[in-house]
């Protein structure tokens, strides 16, 4: 069986990988694009919502439903 430890890499690509899929194809391209979002910005907003996936992830992982 697999340590949480181990399991910190998947989260990580599994995270970013719905967060690409989420955010970049869709309406949000969009909305970037109408406020002139600099690169910068969508960067560190991409990075955000990864991390909020992650954390989420590592909450199932841990079995604590409860947070």
């Amino acid at each position: 069986m697999l340590q949480i430890k181990d399991k910190n890499k998947q989260v990580e690509l599994i995270s970013q990988a719905l967060t690409n899929y989420l955010y970049t194809y869709g309406p949000i391209n969009n909305i970037f694009q109408k406020y002139n979002i600099s690169l910068t910005d969508q960067i560190n907003f991409t990075k955000h919502i990864s991390n909020r996936i992650a954390g989420l992830l590592m909450l199932y992982l841990t079995s604590n439903y409860n947070r």
